[in-house]
């Protein structure tokens, strides 16, 4: 009984002792600045046009006009990491 008694107080004063949140603290990462390329188009496709307004929101065709108000404005820009990333998608597609 005693073995039990004292096995239970070591595993208390083991929990007692540890803290069952363990975090890790990381190094701020550095923000890159990317500049925003435009759409070659410079607006939204006719089909997504009628849809937005139709929702009471309108494409813009810049940066500025879109920073104004980001909840009802769209801006169509390029990302080449995505475009690259589909085109790559779909070659796979094609191969199988």
């Amino acid at each position: 009984m005693k073995k039990i008694l004292l096995f239970l107080f070591v595993i208390f004063l083991f929990l007692l002792n540890s803290s069952l949140v363990v975090a890790q603290t990381s190094q701020e990462t550095p923000k890159v600045e990317i500049p925003v390329q435009v759409c070659g188009t410079g607006s939204c496709p006719q089909e997504l046009s009628d849809i937005y307004s139709a929702r009471g929101e309108q494409c813009v065709t810049s940066v500025e006009d879109f920073e104004k108000d980001p909840y009802r404005s769209h801006l169509w820009v390029e990302d080449p990491e995505i475009t690259a990333q589909g085109k790559s998608d779909e070659r796979a597609r094609q191969f199988l």
